[in-house]
C-alpha cells in the first residue's frame, strides 16, 4: 500500500493507540487496562508490538533489534510466572511463548558472534540466522503469541474482554487502521492535486501506423516546453 515517512508512522501509532484506548474504555470502563494480569496483554505485549513495528524496526530486523524484543518479552513472562497454580493447557502455552523468546534471543546472539569470525562457513551460518530473525525476530511474531497467551490465561472467563481484545489486535496489529487511514488520505490528496493540474489541450482524431496518434489541439495557447502530456486512448 506504500511506505509511510517517520512522521506519518508516528501519526499512525497515535491513531492505533487511540483505537486501543476506546476499546479499553468499552471493555474495562477505563481508557487504559488495569495494572496486573488483566493489563498484561496491553502494557507488555501490544504496546511493544506497535512501538516496535512503527518506529524501531518498520522495515527490517537486525540481530541487535531481535535481542531488544526477546529479552523484555522473556523477563515479562518470568514476572507473571505462576506455574504452580496453572493447569496443563496454560503451562503448555507458557512454555511455547517462553521458548519462542529464547529461540530468537539465542539466534540473535549466535548471528552476532559468528559474524565476527573470519571463517566463511560460520559467516554463512550467521547470514542464515539473520534471515531467520528477519522473519521471526519481528515484534509482531514475538509478542502476538504472548497476547494470545494472556487472553487465554487471564480473560477466558470474560467473553466480552476476549472479543474486544481480539478486535484491538486485528485493528492495530493485523491490518493497522492507522496505516490505512494515512495511506488513504495520501492517495486522496495526491489524486486531488493531480486532478487540479490536468487541462484538456487536445483530442485524438486518428490512429495511424506505425504507432502514430494524430491529435487536434483544442486550445489556442502554445504548450510550454518539457510539459507532460497524457493521452487517454
Amino acid at each position: 500500500m506504500g511506505k509511510l515517512t517517520q512522521k506519518e508512522r508516528v501519526a499512525s501509532l497515535v491513531i492505533d493507540i487511540c483505537i486501543l484506548l476506546v476499546i479499553c474504555l468499552i471493555a474495562f470502563d477505563s481508557i487504559y487496562p488495569p495494572i496486573g494480569d488483566k493489563g498484561f496483554w496491553f502494557y507488555t505485549a501490544l504496546l511493544s508490538v506497535l512501538v516496535g513495528s512503527k518506529l524501531v524496526t518498520p522495515f527490517y530486523v537486525k540481530p541487535a533489534d531481535a535481542i531488544s524484543y526477546a529479552v523484555p518479552s522473556f523477563v515479562a513472562l518470568m514476572l507473571v510466572n505462576n506455574w504452580k497454580n496453572w493447569n496443563g493447557e496454560v503451562k503448555i502455552a507458557f512454555v511455547f511463548v517462553v521458548a519462542l523468546s529464547l529461540i530468537v534471543l539465542i539466534s540473535a546472539l549466535l548471528s552476532i558472534i559468528l559474524n565476527n569470525w573470519k571463517d566463511e562457513k560460520l559467516q554463512e551460518i550467521s547470514n542464515k540466522t539473520r534471515l531467520f530473525l528477519e522473519a521471526f525476530g519481528r515484534p509482531q511474531v514475538i509478542y502476538t503469541p504472548i497476547i494470545v497467551f494472556a487472553m487465554y490465561t487471564y480473560h477466558k472467563n470474560a467473553p466480552n474482554e476476549l472479543i474486544l481484545i481480539t478486535i484491538a489486535l486485528i485493528l492495530t496489529v493485523t491490518i493497522s487502521l492507522g496505516d490505512i487511514v494515512l495511506i488513504t488520505y495520501k492517495r486522496l490528496l495526491k489524486n486531488t492535486k493531480v486532478a487540479k493540474n490536468i487541462l484538456s489541450v487536445a483530442e485524438v482524431v486518428a490512429y495511424q501506423q506505425p504507432h502514430i496518434v494524430l491529435l487536434r489541439q483544442a486550445i489556442d495557447e502554445k504548450l510550454p516546453l518539457k510539459k507532460f502530456v497524457y493521452i487517454k486512448d
